[in-house]
């Protein structure tokens, strides 16, 4: 199916240059259960929606963190570095100048943090977890409360599968764990330790100043091996602890599983929980884009840490300006690496940095891309590698899934495996609470990056002692069933894996006809709705179909297309002379009679009727004339207003289309009754009525007998 010339989803363009026209539509969609045809917003794209937006501290906040609890907005960080996000989509912060680790409330209940005493769960507000402004007493194996204990300037933070945080403490020289789980996972305590919830225990590092023996691939007791200036720590699928050792150039390995990690090649003298290993650094090789041993590459302040779906170990490795990754999966899973690389396990592989040129909106490839201080890194559920990139103060992608989940790249960019796209802070906007564009927004130093369990985006803006937060456009959701019927098709789908954190608003279905590359309708359902029937089809001919998610802000790109071949079923079972008896469809469905819900074809298909062709407008209000066809309709009215903008670049036309809700009210039409139905016009919305204007109505609804329908009209407004 064709795109390329559809970047809009909801919003508008971005700046660009070429020319440009306006047109406006404007539709009046009564909303409900059933489906109805609209105009095709297709593909994910650019938007003008505020997807980008400070949920925690910033320049104007003066309130002081509590264990007791105060508004995220109006609480002041100090130069928060690590940020993590729970799988309630809390957001744990690493407030590292205040020297404590905070959670800021998102989810409706408290998933097992100890706040204060006192003190009420509150969605929005922002609570210390763990840390002391004294920073003392100092951690202990044995374990202390956690805000009542001192940290030294904790610098990364992760949560394991239980929910308990670990804490790369780095002025301590130490990571502990904030016990959050009723009962431990298998971190190995101190000796006599009990296992208390809102407690803290030191893991691994012997504290401040300790920093020999340092740790080795064979192995030692974590807590008997000197860390120097952790900075960054992360959890594989096992449960293992990955430490980014700054100050030694290393990558350890905390053993909390049984069994070796993959991402270990070498084997070990014995594998045993609690025992600290190095996985990469301490050697004399340069890395490179076509892989080095991990344990024989020379490393140069490892920061990040991440772990991506197939098990590999990702790497900020900061003062070498480049982002690795450390082989655990047997096959590479699509990061761009040297011409003549082989991929092992064990090995080491630049996939970003080390080029000329400056990240661009429009992507670049990795092995060209310059990175100036790559801080903190995260994959999301596609396998693609998010980039805190310090010192410019912007975050990154690099694209490593075959197509894009939803990321808002500039209009006109092509997503391309392989190459690293800038995603915010290459604009001049200063981030606010009220939302700002990501791609037109200026960021301070970005450190800490996190993806939410809805797919949004927690960013550790340093620079400007806040947190911030990315929405993106939904991933595409699964189109699961595609049942014929007659001159109909049923349709099932799944929603999106992750919305983008921002909640799907609606689906739209394409139907495509005959082969085309082109949809012949698109059909919308409410937000709630993963199934419908697609009627007033052609028996015999062949369909097929596709299903987008759209939220506030953008449409996501299409599924994966199913078919299926209308045919006319008579009562008896008999196929009609010139129909295929239980015709197999493109996908392999087999036709099957109406649902009995709808009547099998002997009842009325309730319709919402358009009477007149016209509607007089005065004081701003447009009055439709209405008629349903059956006992009742009933439904919400929307008057939405869409604002098609077209404009060449690079020789190409493109059209981006606006969406504005204009108004809404809900509607009850009597069968056979004629209803004058009043919507209100604002001049404001759609410009100066003078004379006429022609608009496409589109109108549905919700019915009292069985589900609704959704026609198209022509309609003009008429300006007295």
């Amino acid at each position: 199916m064709a795109k390329e010339e559809a970047h809009g989803g909801m919003g508008g363009s971005r700046s660009v240059s070429g020319r440009f026209s306006r047109s406006l539509v404007i539709a009046a969609v009564l909303v409900a259960t059933g489906f109805g045809i609209l105009p095709s917003i297709p593909g994910a794209g650019a938007s003008s929606a505020p997807d980008f937006s400070v949920i925690a501290g910033g320049a104007s906040a003066t309130s002081t963190p509590t264990s007791g609890g105060s508004s995220a907005v109006a609480t002041k960080l100090d130069l928060p570095r690590g940020v993590a996000e729970d799988d309630s989509g809390n957001v744990v912060i690493c407030d590292t100048d205040h020297s404590e680790v905070e959670v800021l409330a998102e989810s409706s209940t408290n998933p097992g943090y100890m706040l204060g005493s006192g003190a009420t769960w509150t969605v929005g507000s922002v609570y210390v977890i763990a840390g002391d402004a004294t920073r003392s007493p100092a951690p202990v194996t044995t374990g202390s409360q956690g805000a009542l204990t001192g940290l030294d300037d904790p610098g990364g933070v992760a949560l394991d599968s239980s929910g308990n945080v670990l804490v790369a403490d780095t002025g301590d020289d130490e990571v502990e764990v904030l016990a959050v789980s009723a009962t431990n996972p298998g971190y190995v305590l101190g000796e006599g330790a009990t296992w208390n919830r809102g407690y803290l225990y030191v893991i691994a590092g012997r504290g401040k100043g300790s920093i020999s023996p340092a740790p080795t691939s064979s192995g030692a007791a974590a807590t008997a091996a000197g860390l120097d200036v952790p900075s960054g720590v992360a959890i594989d699928g096992a449960g293992n602890v990955l430490i980014a050792d700054s100050g030694h150039g290393l990558v350890e390995s905390l053993a909390v599983g049984s069994a070796q990690p993959s991402y270990l090649a070498s084997s070990t003298q014995s594998w045993v929980q609690g025992g600290l290993y190095v996985v990469a650094g301490g050697g004399s090789d340069s890395p490179s884009t076509d892989g080095t041993k991990a344990l024989s590459t020379a490393l140069d302040l490892p920061s990040g840490l991440a772990v991506d779906p197939s098990g590999n170990v990702v790497v900020a490795d900061t003062d070498d300006l480049a982002v690795e990754v450390l082989a655990g999966s047997a096959t590479d899973p699509a990061y761009s690496l040297g011409s003549g690389a082989v991929w092992e396990p064990g090995y080491l592989y630049v996939v970003a940095g080390g080029g000329e040129s400056a990240p661009s909106v429009t992507g670049t490839s990795a092995d060209e891309t310059g990175i100036d201080s790559p801080e903190g890194v995260v994959t999301d559920g596609s396998g693609n590698v998010l980039i805190a990139d310090g010192a410019s103060g912007e975050v990154l992608i690099l694209a490593v899934s075959n197509f894009d989940p939803g990321y808002l790249i500039a209009s006109g960019a092509t997503w391309t495996t392989g190459d690293v796209f800038a995603l915010v802070g290459s604009g001049d906007q200063m981030p606010s609470a009220s939302g700002t564009e990501g791609l037109l927004t200026q960021l301070g130093q970005t450190d800490g990056i996190a993806v939410s369990p809805s797919g949004g985006i927690a960013v550790a803006d340093t620079g400007d002692s806040d947190i911030e937060f990315l929405q993106r456009v939904p991933v595409p959701p699964e189109l699961e069933s595609a049942t014929a019927g007659n001159a109909s098709v049923a349709l099932g789908w799944s929603a999106p894996a992750t919305d983008g954190g921002s909640p799907v608003t609606g689906y739209d279905v394409l139907v495509f006809s005959g082969g085309s590359s082109s949809p012949a309708a698109t059909l919308a359902f409410g937000a709630s709705t993963t199934s419908g029937i697609v009627e007033d089809l052609t028996n015999g001919v062949p369909y097929s179909f596709e299903v987008e998610a759209t939220n506030a802000i953008g449409t996501s790109q299409p599924s994966s297309s199913l078919g299926a071949t209308p045919n006319e079923v008579t009562p008896n079972g008999a196929t009609p002379t010139g129909a295929t008896p239980n015709g197999a469809t493109p996908n392999g469905a087999t036709p099957n009679a109406p649902p009995s819900s709808h009547g099998g074809g002997h009842k009325v298909r309730p319709r919402l009727v358009l009477t007149k062709a016209t509607a007089p407008v005065k004081s701003e209000l447009a009055t439709l004339s209405l008629k349903c066809n059956t006992q009742l309709c009933r439904g919400e009215l929307q008057l939405v207003a869409h604002k098609d903008v077209r404009f060449t670049l690079d020789g190409r036309t493109h059209t981006e289309t606006e969406t504005v809700l204009v108004s809404s009210g809900h509607f009850s039409v009597q069968g056979e009754a004629v209803v004058s139905l009043p919507v209100r016009v604002a001049g404001s919305a759609i410009g100066v009525l003078t004379k006429s204007r022609h608009y496409r109505i589109v109108v549905a609804a919700s019915f009292a007998v069985t589900k609704g329908a959704k026609s198209t009209y022509e309609l003009t407004l008429v300006a007295r």
